[in-house]
C-alpha cells in the first residue's frame, strides 16, 4: 500500500495524529474529550491512520513511527 502524504490526511486525522504523538496512552474517549469531538469520530480517524500505517495499536496505546513524528516536526509545527 502507498502511504498518503501529509497533504492527503484530513484535518481531523492530522489533529488526532498530533494528539496521539503527545499522548500515546490516551484512550479514544480521552482523545475525544480533550479534542472536543465525539468518540466515533476519533475511532474513524484512528482506523484510517492505522490503514495508512501512521499508527499501530500496542497494548492499549498508539504508536507513531519516528519518521512520521519527524515529518510533522520538520514543518515547524
Amino acid at each position: 500500500m502507498i502511504k498518503p502524504t501529509r497533504q492527503k490526511l484530513g484535518e481531523r486525522q492530522e489533529a488526532v495524529l498530533r494528539y496521539v504523538i503527545d499522548h500515546p496512552h490516551a484512550t479514544q474517549t480521552e482523545i475525544a474529550d480533550a479534542m472536543g469531538i465525539k468518540q466515533p469520530t476519533v475511532n474513524n480517524a484512528l482506523k484510517k491512520l492505522q490503514e495508512y500505517e501512521f499508527v499501530t495499536v500496542r497494548q492499549q496505546y498508539y504508536e507513531v513511527p519516528k519518521e512520521i513524528k519527524k515529518a510533522l516536526t520538520m514543518d515547524g509545527d
